[in-house]
């Protein structure tokens, strides 16, 4: 796993001519852009003390209709934008969500669960895809914020003075941030302020379309409300609080399809199995205390 130092990294970038704009370095930046290897990095939550959070890079795996369901894409209009946002939901295409069959509810039995280092974990998964070649590099793009809500039903959509979330964009000095009515918040990636306390990550794009960038696994344990309830998934992808923009295709979730037995619903059923890299490195993680970060507190804690 490489952990740079974000005023380092910040230097190589403007040396290379791509897009730096943010005012301020984040605390850290975990990079997924180089090669097929897994990489691991547990964040330590000071409220619950444990791992809440591991991301690694998921080696192209193909994302086939047939082995996954895409729950959200996000994607500018024009596909040519330096950031972007949005969530899943089948009522309609909030911010930069964009519409069609890929982009619909998705409920807790429908998310594998996987077992880490003893600890369940809900498997999340991304695909993206960005312009490949700007001054001969290979293009990424930056993943500011994740947030998950969990609700007892489907989340509505509207716009206009009566629309169904309230949104702080993104800016040079704070990561984007959204509450969605109806719907508890179960995870943040990152609060809003201040940048130097928060987490990018790089997810490279060489493998364009139809073929899996990340994994990202989420403690089961964060989802009290039943199989049958619902998961939104946020999502901001860019600048102003990233390195690499965002214009090229969509950027997708998905889920892996389970087979009976499998672990959707709640912890007390089967697990799928996790990637052997990821496996090794959660058995290191008392090694690996150093690259802990201690995390503000969710809202609402």
């Amino acid at each position: 796993m490489k952990i740079f130092s974000p005023k380092l990294w910040l230097g190589a970038v403007a040396a290379l001519g791509l897009s730096a704009q943010r005012a301020e370095a984040k605390f850290q930046t975990i990079d997924l852009t180089s090669g097929n290897a897994a990489v691991a990095l547990y964040s330590t939550n000071t409220d619950l003390g444990t791992q809440n959070y591991l991301v690694g890079n998921s080696g192209a795996q193909g994302t086939g209709t047939g082995a996954v369901d895409s729950f959200v894409r996000v994607q500018t209009a024009n596909g040519n934008a330096t950031q972007e946002s949005g969530y899943n939901t089948s009522a309609g295409t909030p911010l930069d969500t964009k519409g069609g069959s890929f982009t619909h509810d998705i409920q807790l039995k429908d998310i594998p669960i996987v077992k880490i280092a003893g600890i369940s974990y809900r498997e999340f998964q991304l695909d993206v895809a960005q312009n490949n070649n700007i001054n001969g590099v290979i293009k990424n793009v930056s993943l500011n914020q994740i947030q998950i809500f969990q609700s007892s039903g489907a989340i509505g959509y509207k716009e206009g003075a009566t629309k169904d979330y309230t949104i702080a964009n993104a800016s040079g000095t704070s990561d984007a941030l959204i509450n969605i009515n109806n719907a508890t918040e179960v995870f943040r990636l990152n609060d809003a302020i201040p940048l130097s306390d928060n987490t990018e990550i790089q997810v490279g794009s060489s493998h364009g379309n139809g073929a899996g960038d990340m994994y990202f696994y989420v403690r089961d344990s964060y989802f009290t409300g039943g199989a049958n309830s619902y998961i939104t998934l946020f999502s901001q992808f860019g600048i102003d609080t990233g390195t690499f923009e965002a214009n090229g295709s969509f950027e997708e979730w998905y889920v892996k399809k389970q087979l009976p037995g499998e672990g959707g619903g709640t912890s007390g059923g089967g697990a799928v199995p996790a990637p052997a890299g990821l496996v090794l490195l959660a058995s290191a993680v008392p090694m690996m205390a150093f690259r802990r970060v201690f995390r503000r507190k969710m809202a609402g804690n």
